[in-house]
């Protein structure tokens, strides 16, 4: 839909410069050479048609191994994320479950004090919100929470992982994902026809945001949690003022 404009201005441009080359106007003649305006006509006629050219083979080329990725708007990214980590400080996760949970777990321990550290020399540290239960189950529930993420208005959600969480020896050890390695490519128009389009002709600036993750516990009424001092932790209802 967005090549149909300049298509369109330049098949408008072709017209408009057939119907001028039919008129009838004086040629100056000169012994040997092509006159002026027939050299004009070659040259511009030539640029034209090397647009049209260069515009079919864009459209027509395939693009093999190419994920499309649907235009998100920033902003609302923004505001959706600040909305859910508000909800989750209030202990309202539930009715955000279909949209923003990524994983799930739950993990038997009857202490009565967890160990909690990060793992690997680069963690991304996300935001641990841990709600405490009513009643001593002998249950730690964990549930992994991420909102929209985007690369130039582009939506790239769907290769952000969970973290990797290990439950060993009465200590609760949270890693990252495995690293993957992602090749983004954004098509623009070219130059000649950014003349038509009014796009910009120096190209344009990146920029990303990274979404709102959270790790979402809910832990045993009377359990501690020890040697967080490198974790993001929060409690539900902390700092919340009424």
């Amino acid at each position: 839909m967005t090549l149909i404009f300049p298509i369109l201005i330049l098949l408008l441009i072709l017209g408009s410069f057939a119907g001028l080359t039919s008129r009838k106007r004086k040629r100056v003649h000169r012994t040997g050479n092509i006159s002026y305006s027939s050299r004009v006509r070659l040259i511009f006629g030539g640029y034209l048609a090397v647009l049209i050219i260069c515009m079919v083979i864009s459209i027509v080329l395939p693009v093999k191994g190419m994920t499309t990725l649907q235009k998100v708007n920033n902003d609302e990214l923004v505001q959706e994320g600040t909305s859910f980590y508000d909800a989750a400080k209030a202990g309202d996760t539930a009715k955000f479950d279909s949209k923003y949970l990524s994983k799930e777990w739950k993990f038997d321990f009857q202490g009565r004090q967890l160990k909690m550290r990060s793992y690997g020399d680069n963690f991304y540290n996300i935001t641990v919100i841990v709600e405490r239960k009513d009643q001593n189950d002998g249950v730690i529930e964990a549930s992994f929470y991420k909102t929209g993420a985007d690369l130039n208005g582009l939506d790239i959600s769907k290769f952000v992982h969970p973290p990797q969480l290990r439950l060993m020896d009465g200590e609760l050890i949270i890693s990252n994902s495995p690293k993957n390695k992602l090749k983004f490519a954004q098509f623009e128009n070219p130059f000649p026809l950014k003349q038509f389009t009014g796009g910009s002709a120096f190209g344009h600036e990146s920029n990303s945001s990274e979404g709102t993750s959270i790790l979402y516990m809910k832990i045993p009424k009377n359990l501690t949690l020890n040697d967080t001092d490198n974790i993001n932790l929060e409690y539900v209802g902390e700092g919340i003022e009424d």
